[in-house]
């Protein structure tokens, strides 16, 4: 097949003098840009040299000068002021009164790509329209590669563009043999450009485990963000349990864009200077400037609940603390109104703490909840991001056993000590390492271990006594606890006083099987009981799931000790719990047996162990049907 004319050796004389050709893609550029930006309203009225004013704010300092000559090219008779720098090109001779002739004649144009800071006040002050230029987009770069190959540049990514400068994209669309060496040109500079400009290291948005909504909202950012598009992307907050993934989400969505991140926390703003209150809010200033140096870009505000709620504020130095939340708040807003493409993200671990001004609508008022992993297979793609390649392609499902409840964070750390106990026995990360640290060698005392075991027994049978399905069942020991039976949460609904009283079953059940098949009652129930207690009491003097407290504990029951009456609920649910597992003795005794024999069991071993035993025998409560409220 013959070559088009446009693909022919560079250095043939029938090219077109290089200034014109780099004239002419610019001018290409300038078009399609001021396209975009401008309605035909506008178009029309400096085509016909009205009196208008309008102010474009160009997307870089490099494309003033290009868009300059082409504005006094497409419309001759309209004044054009343009400016890149606080000195120069003469404009300082432009005062109100040599300008009001123009005002009153033609149509003014001023270009800059800090209009506010350096285009004459009266224009700023007079203008009609103030439109803002966004940079090339993917389909502008596109359609001029294809014009000067007229090949489709299959290699060419949305990412790639993002944050190039005039310099560098008119440098990389120089003449070359084909249209995918411009694109790997395109490439080139935005790799080396986002190592400059902190575009994190961190796995692609689409190997994450997330929630569908927070999955579809990433893809979106991560196609139009890079584009310049911010229509329908509001500012967000990311709220969850600690270690649940928040902060790598933000790394991953600006890896994926291939967008810079710019993180912050309150922490880095009082650490400034001297603490002063002018240094702290320089600070929190530079943060806001550096996103729109950088635009488009990702910013993040990290533990988002160290700045003051300002209704909590009951000291002192309460003006010092207002300022800061306010010159916060104040810094969005700015950000909302500049129309820069920044993707603002505040992570909390606590959003009841915030102040209700920095999340409301327009400002972070798109509100996206990270919860912890909630299966083994979760679990298992989660820790295989923070594994070598290598790892990552061989077979690990014999960990999902032992993929329990660890969130985020602790998969993580599970990743690193596997690779510290490879690098002591010189070797790669491999399955052997990352079991024994999960499975470490038990050294307790075979009477801890099946203490352990009949407890963690108790739990898990009165849940599927109960109904409630079961995960999986541990005896490995882990941070703050011996043992743990992982169980779903009772169905997403209103939230009775039935339900309230069977989580309290499941919470007694282990002091109940100690008292029923073990040695008595110990201090392994310390924190089921006080679990269950904060529910009791939430339910009576909170929630009053009850009704009114005189109404079941009689008059003047206000003036009554609170943790009496608590304590006599607890009593009776107790007694409950213990007449439920009496029966189902045996199937306490099959759990804890083999729990002995295999530290961990999933949901599906265990009920097939306990199919021959009949969890449905009759008890003295019925579950979720609460007795009588005026009882104890």
């Amino acid at each position: 097949m013959p070559k088009s004319k446009q693909t022919q050796d560079p250095q043939s004389p029938l090219l077109p003098d290089p200034e014109i050709r780099v004239r002419a893609i610019a001018d290409r550029f300038c078009t399609a840009m001021l396209k975009a930006a401008l309605p035909g309203s506008l178009v029309a009225a400096l085509t016909a040299n009205r009196p208008v004013v309008v102010i474009l704010e160009a997307p870089g300092a490099d494309w003033v000068d290009y868009l300059e000559e082409h504005l006094r090219e497409v419309y001759p008779q309209a004044l054009v002021v343009a400016r890149h720098e606080s000195a120069g090109r003469g404009l300082a001779g432009w005062t109100s009164s040599s300008l009001m002739p123009f005002l009153h004649s033609r149509s003014v144009i001023g270009v800059s790509q800090d209009p506010e800071g350096l285009l004459p006040s009266l224009l700023l002050d007079t203008a009609d329209h103030k439109p803002d230029l966004a940079r090339p987009d993917y389909a502008m770069v596109r359609d001029c590669i294809i014009d000067l190959t007229t090949c489709m540049p299959r290699a060419l990514k949305a990412e790639h563009l993002a944050g190039l400068d005039a310099g560098q994209l008119l440098a990389a669309l120089r003449p070359a043999a084909s249209a995918g060496a411009m694109a790997k040109r395109l490439a080139a500079i935005a790799k080396r450009q986002s190592g400059a400009q902190n575009v994190p290291d961190a796995p692609h948005i689409d190997t994450l485990c997330v929630p569908d909504n927070v999955s579809d909202w990433a893809r979106r950012v991560v196609t139009d963000l890079p584009q310049g598009k911010t229509a329908g992307l509001e500012h967000v907050l990311l709220e969850g349990p600690p270690g649940t993934g928040k902060t790598l989400l933000a790394h991953s969505l600006a890896a994926s864009a291939g967008l810079p991140l710019v993180m912050t926390n309150a922490a880095n703003w009082l650490q400034t200077g001297k603490g002063h209150l002018s240094d702290v809010l320089s600070a929190q200033a530079s943060f806001f400037a550096e996103l729109h140096r950088l635009a488009p870009a990702i910013g993040v505000i990290d533990e988002l609940d160290s700045v003051p709620n300002r209704q909590d504020l009951r000291g002192e130095y309460d003006p010092w603390w207002v300022s800061l939340t306010n010159s916060l708040l104040t810094g969005i807003d700015q950000m909302v109104a500049s129309g820069k493409p920044v993707l603002l993200i505040g992570i909390t671990n606590h959003v009841q703490r915030l102040d209700p001004a920095l999340i409301r609508a327009g400002r972070l008022g798109q509100h996206l909840t990270l919860p912890p992993p909630h299966s083994g297979s979760q679990r298992l793609s989660m820790l295989k991001l923070h594994l070598p390649e290598a790892l990552q392609k061989a077979d690990l499902t014999h960990l999902l056993p032992f993929l329990g409840t660890q969130t985020q964070a602790e998969l993580k750390q599970l990743a690193v000590l596997a690779t510290a106990e490879a690098t002591k026995e010189n070797k790669s990360p491999a399955l052997e390492h990352l079991l024994a640290v999960l499975v470490p060698p038990d050294t307790r005392p075979t009477e801890l271990r099946r203490a352990v075991a009949l407890h963690e027994a108790g739990h898990a049978v009165m849940a599927l006594y109960l109904g409630r399905p079961v995960h999986s069942v541990s005896i490995l020991p882990g941070a703050g606890h011996e043992g743990e039976t992982d169980i779903a949460e009772p169905p997403a609904g209103i939230i009775t006083a039935g339900v309230l009283e069977d989580n309290v079953r499941i919470l007694l059940a282990g002091r109940a099987a100690d008292m029923l098949a073990g040695r008595g009652a110990n201090t392994g129930a310390r924190s089921d009981i006080a679990r269950a207690a904060e529910l009791i009491h939430d339910a009576c003097f909170e929630l009053f799931l009850y009704g009114p407290t005189r109404q079941w504990a009689g008059q003047g029951a206000e003036f009554k000790d609170r943790r009496r009456l608590v304590e006599e609920r607890l009593g009776r649910l107790l007694d409950e719990t213990i007449a439920i597992l009496t029966p189902l003795r045996l199937a306490l005794e099959a759990v804890t047996e083999a729990l002995l024999a295999k530290p961990v069991l999933t949901g599906t071993e265990l009920t097939a162990l306990l199919e021959p035993h009949d969890l449905g025998g009759s008890s003295s409560a019925e579950p979720n049907n609460p007795t009588d409220p005026s009882t104890p």
